[in-house]
């Protein structure tokens, strides 16, 4: 059976019995690099296929459509109807306020006079009880069309939402309604508050339930508010629903899967071509909770890279390990040459070792990190409850595919210079395995490939490169974004040649530089010179996984920095929404009479879709990723006659201030370049159902840091006017005097939403730090696979740094000379690598930052500097940990048989 195999894996089988222990450090890294991007790539493919398995239930039907305002018309919703089961919703915004115990639901329903509410104002002055913001999304008796609301008590969603009764001579009507948990805790109800009641607007609510799963709700990292679920009879008893109000109407559709039925891509454009003019937007179940893929997507990228940088410092690890053994192995080579075996013989013998040995590291990181979703389904469930908690076969594959690749490209280099030993090895005791041969004895007969193959150096210098293009291949063909695929491996590459030569750098420092009144530290710098010197491999394999860690702190610091601190001084304390026009002047004079109150912006807004750009239909692909959510979905609209504050004219001009002429717009200049969009160009946009066709007369910067209201799309004055607008406003206030803005502004003007700012900026900071958790530890585990390379470079070199410890011991050295040299010598190592990473770290954040987000950088020395104390420490550490064994062992120990 062993004849039958090649003659390279015969050899390869036999050099394996001896066994390959000194890769056992190797290939922990390799298999917690492969982990890595396997647990990254298997969690993204859980949430993906969770999404794919409940896309129905999460759409909510076969076919969406939704528009802002309108409700869907009748002779819409009889097309749809035509198609199959149809599901009326309406989500909005309101206040709901806390009933509180006294009296019944009837008796404190019971509007009183209030002198000053503004007209058309529903009352509520009679509402002791708490606040909170609360998502209603109103309902059918078709919902839902698609998965099973669940709810505790377990009864059905009609049973939960049916009203109440009237009591005897009450013509009340208390409505029924099912709540998020969340909002009892926000109104400060009972834990179980099944049996409270609440108010909405002119409408009394009793709870009858909590949500325990709502199958057609996104999943989300946040939200401005906990749900209220209700009838859309109850949603009209409210009163909220007012020309302007921020009322967002849904059509579901079930469609009948027969044979001969189209598809819902298909009905899709029919809809699109029927009602053209429409506004909506529409969405087959295969486009389901498009934020939360593109969410995943992103972090997949940002992670996979962070993983490859762990992968990369265990090829860095793998190439030292291949090295050393091949060099171990010279003896055998030559004489596996001297008996008739090839260069190509050498070469493939020993790459079936290595490639073997890769192949069970890559299997067991892909397994190990495969499992991820299974232990951790728990934890990223309570974000996305539709993840899909089982094992992925491809992420895992592409991961195995990485630990190859990486073992690969990192072994041919040491492969290569090994095939090419000399059979005079025998006979010298050394060779030159750099040494090119001579030209003369390359010619003859032989094709360029041939004679650049048997070149060592041609063949070391062709096999680096053929390494680059390997893992950079793979790279692009595995990562999703080719862009930043090819951005990461220029920016490895760069960073390996940095460390390469801040390690040559080091060493040229140290063969010059001689201090005179420290011969320990002189010792400590002979040894940084001295041949076979840890230098080069200290700053590759400690240095890549310091960068990426300053990098990832500098990150998440410079966002905590922006969001917690920056943000928390410059943002207003309260959002106000849905003030309606005949409440704006009461609405400033109540809240500038509140003491504390310092600023108030306000700002009439609508909402509208874009349709076509420059007259052609507005296609999502067509522009960059980045500003595909400019189409799609609505944008908030308004007019003004003024520049808006805090942003500047940068390309045409600005109208004036008295322009009463045809509509004109002003766009932001990002958006403008996104849409490909010239000054006179036109936008067709669809408001309230009708379209309207203006040019962009001027660009705008905008500076959106600085919080301030302020819109992407401005219009001049003298069109949107006689619209039903809505108007927003941001309170600036003191601390002190939030709960009072917010208890005058609740009972004055029940119909209007605040949104807590500083509540949305700790849920934010909450989310981010979590985010960033996850990121930093992706990056210490880098940094571990940094330190377990480095100590598996400094065992390596351990038998060589026994025989010098032993002639120092020999010519007088004391053992605290031979450990206080040792000292600095790691510390000289550690304060170089810490260096180099920490510049690189910096320049790296720089760039996300400033670059990719165009943010304000900020160095944060009180982050770097940590980090590089750390990574000395872990090179002191490690580089320590063996030299022990280095001063107990006697010299003639090591010495015997020289």
């Amino acid at each position: 059976m062993n004849s039958a195999l090649p003659v390279p894996l015969r050899l390869a089988r036999r050099e394996m019995r001896t066994g390959l222990g000194r890769f056992g450090v190797f290939l922990a890294c390799l298999a917690l690099g492969v982990g890595l991007i396997s647990a990254v790539g298997s969690l993204s493919a859980s949430v993906e296929s969770g999404i794919r398995r409940d896309a129905k239930s999460l759409l909510g039907g076969d076919l969406s459509v939704s528009r802002p305002f309108l409700p869907i018309k009748n002779d819409e919703l009889d097309f749809l109807r035509s198609q199959g089961r149809v599901s009326h919703i309406a989500t909005m915004r309101a206040m709901a306020f806390a009933m509180n115990d006294s009296g019944t639901a009837e008796e404190q329903a019971a509007p009183n006079s209030s002198t000053d509410a503004p007209a058309d104002t529903p009352d509520s002055s009679n509402l002791p009880g708490k606040t909170a913001l609360t998502e209603i999304k109103a309902v059918d008796k078709a919902y839902p069309l698609a998965g099973t609301v669940l709810l505790t008590p377990d009864m059905s969603l009609a049973q939960a939402l049916a009203p109440l009764a009237p009591r005897q001579n009450s013509d009340t009507t208390v409505y029924g309604a099912a709540v998020d948990p969340a909002l009892s805790d926000k109104l400060g109800l009972p834990k179980n508050p099944v049996g409270r009641s609440i108010r909405v607007g002119n409408a009394i609510f009793r709870i009858n339930a909590l949500i325990r799963r709502e199958p057609d709700r996104s999943a989300s990292l946040f939200t401005l508010g906990p749900r209220l679920l209700i009838t859309l009879d109850a949603l009209n008893a409210t009163g909220l629903v007012m020309p302007g109000s921020l009322v967002r109407h849904w059509a579901r559709l079930d469609m009948p899967h027969t044979a001969g039925s189209q598809s819902p891509d298909v009905l899709a454009k029919e809809l699109e071509n029927r009602f053209p003019t429409a506004g909506w937007r529409v969405r087959t179940f295969t486009q389901a909770s498009p934020r939360v893929r593109t969410f995943t997507e992103r972090m997949n990228t940002f992670l996979t890279f962070v993983g490859l940088a762990a992968l990369l410092i265990a090829g860095v690890g793998m190439g030292r390990g291949v090295d050393s053994y091949l060099r171990s192995k010279m003896q055998h080579i030559a004489v596996m040459k001297c008996l008739g075996s090839s260069t190509a013989t050498v070469f493939a013998a020993y790459l079936s070792q290595v490639m073997a040995i890769a192949l069970v590291g890559s299997l067991l990181g892909a397994i190990i990190g495969g499992t991820a979703p299974i232990f951790a389904a728990s934890a990223i469930q309570a974000f996305f409850p539709s993840m899909d908690a089982s094992l992925h076969l491809l992420p895992m594959l592409q991961a195995v595919g990485f630990g190859l690749a990486t073992a690969l490209a990192f072994s041919l280099p040491p492969l290569t210079r090994a095939a090419h030993t000399s059979p005079a090895q025998l006979f010298r005791g050394y060779t030159d395995h750099t040494r090119p041969t001579p030209a003369n004895a390359l010619s003859g007969q032989t094709t360029f490939w041939e004679r650049q193959w048997k070149n060592p150096r041609a063949a070391r210098l062709f096999s680096i490169a053929c390494g680059v293009v390997l893992l950079t291949g793979y790279a692009l063909l595995v990562t999703p974004s080719a862009r930043l695929t090819l951005w990461f491996c220029l920016a490895s590459a760069a960073s390996m040649l940095v460390f390469t030569l801040s390690g040559q750098g080091l060493r040229r420092v140290s063969r010059i530089f001689r201090p005179k009144g420290s011969p320990r530290l002189a010792l400590a710098l002979r040894s940084l010179d001295r041949p076979g010197s840890s230098a080069v491999r200290v700053m590759l394999a400690l240095g890549l996984g310091l960068t990426a860690l300053v990098a990832v702190n500098l990150v998440t610091s410079n966002f905590h920095r922006e969001v917690a601190v920056g943000m928390a001084e410059r943002t207003p304390s309260y959002f106000f929404i849905d003030i309606q026009n005949n409440q704006v002047v009461p609405f400033r004079q109540t809240v500038l009479a509140v003491p504390g109150v310092t600023d108030i912006e306000q700002s009439p807004m609508i909402r509208g879709r874009i349709m076509r750009i420059k007259g052609k239909p507005a296609v999502v692909e067509d522009i960059p990723p980045s500003h595909r959510w400019v189409l799609r979905g609505d944008r908030g609209l308004t007019y003004a006659a003024d520049v808006p504050p805090n942003s500047r004219v940068v390309a045409g001009k600005w109208w004036p201030k008295d322009y009463s002429g045809p509509p004109l717009i002003s766009l932001t200049r990002d958006i403008a370049e996104a849409l490909g969009i010239g000054l006179g160009d036109t936008l067709t946009i669809n408001i309230l159902g009708r379209e309207t066709t203006a040019p962009v007369v001027n660009y705008r910067e905008v500076q959106w840091d600085s919080l301030r209201m302020n819109f992407s799309i401005v219009f001049a004055p003298g069109f949107l006017e006689d619209a039903p607008l809505s108007h927003i406003a941001a309170v600036y206030a003191d601390p002190k005097a939030e709960a009072p803005l917010l208890e005058k502004v609740s009972r004055q003007f029940p119909n209007v939403s605040s949104i807590n700012m500083r509540e949305v900026l700790n849920t934010v900071t909450s989310v981010l730090g979590n985010i960033s958790l996850a990121v930093r530890l992706i990056a210490y585990t880098a940094l571990f696979a940094g330190v377990l390379v480095l100590s598996g470079s400094l065992r390596a070199g351990l038998e060589s740094r026994l025989r010098d410890a032993a002639v120092m011991r020999v010519l007088g050295a004391s053992p605290m000379d031979v450990l206080l040299s040792l000292v600095y010598e790691n510390l000289l190592l550690g304060a170089a690598a810490a260096i180099t990473a920490t510049i690189l770290g910096t320049l790296a954040a720089w760039g996300i930052i400033s670059g990719m987000l165009g943010a304000t950088f900020h160095p944060l020395p009180a982050v770097t500097l940590p980090t590089a104390l750390a990574g000395m420490a872990l090179t002191l550490a490690t580089g320590m940990a063996g030299m022990f064994r280095v001063l107990r062992r006697k010299p003639m120990a090591a010495l015997r048989n020289e």
